[in-house]
């Protein structure tokens, strides 16, 4: 009787298991696609056709006002989702951008977007007009001028970094700079008048290691420590707390 007891409850319990194992299948299948759906992306090209003003692109950001921004080898394009507004270089225009090839793209805390082009480093911002007495939209260009070291130290900008502390970052085909303002109001609508370059950074051993170097790209870790990348001589990594340098290469490098 106990034996017929046990054989029917163990046979209850298989058949209530299989139930349980069929429904969790069919609430699977039911689910997958539906995921499958919400999972499913769609692309759309924007080109030459759509308005871009050139088809090699160097860099993409998009700003704190949503528009998207586009570095080409012939101009600076901002698009709004249905169209391309494109700044290029004007001879006679002191307030164009420097130069129509566009590397690297930076909007920095005050909002100014940074372009770093073949000739020289613009920052898009309101500049006033004198003359007809109104604001309007207009680049303040920097350049490297021989034996000025508070100038760019190379005017062929490869890389723009922004860290925690509002420093704009430069990195050129020969050397690094970083900005020095003077203007100690972060909403001075005059600050990029203010602005110089720095070409002495931290200290001797740093400056000797970076200097002249082809630098790549820039980034900051959760400690504060900079990160350079270089053409040819690896990553170098600045420590603010102790001062120190690092030079990562390759072994071979090394030896």
């Amino acid at each position: 009787m106990r034996m017929k007891f046990i054989n029917l409850f163990t046979k209850k319990v298989s058949t209530l298991s299989c139930y349980y194992v069929y429904l969790l299948l069919f609430v699977l299948f039911s689910i997958q696609p539906l995921n499958a759906q919400q999972k499913e992306i769609s692309f759309e090209r924007v080109s030459i056709e759509q308005g871009l003003s050139q088809s090699t692109v160097h860099s993409i950001i998009q700003d704190k006002a949503g528009f998207i921004w586009v570095a080409t080898e012939d101009g600076l394009n901002r698009y709004d989702g249905h169209s391309f507004i494109i700044y290029r270089n004007e001879r006679d225009n002191k307030t164009s951008i420097s130069n129509n090839q566009v590397r690297t793209l930076l909007q920095d805390k005050n909002g100014t977007i940074w372009a770093g082009t073949g000739n020289g480093l613009s920052a898009l911002n309101l500049i006033y007009d004198y003359k007809n007495k109104i604001y309007k939209e207009g680049f303040y260009n920097f350049f490297n001028i021989p034996n000025d070291t508070s100038s760019l130290c190379d005017n062929n900008i490869r890389c723009l970094y922004e860290d925690k502390y509002g420093v704009v970052w430069i990195g050129t085909t020969s050397g690094l700079n970083k900005s020095v303002t003077n203007s100690k109001n972060n909403n001075d609508e005059n600050y990029l008048t203010k602005i110089k370059f720095t070409q002495s950074l931290f200290n001797n051993n740093f400056n000797e290691l970076i200097s002249k170097e082809f630098i790549s790209s820039i980034t900051e870790d959760g400690n504060g420590n900079l990160w350079f990348g270089t053409m040819g001589k690896g990553v170098i990594v600045y420590n603010r707390k102790t001062g120190t340098v690092k030079n990562y290469k390759r072994e071979e490098d090394n030896t």
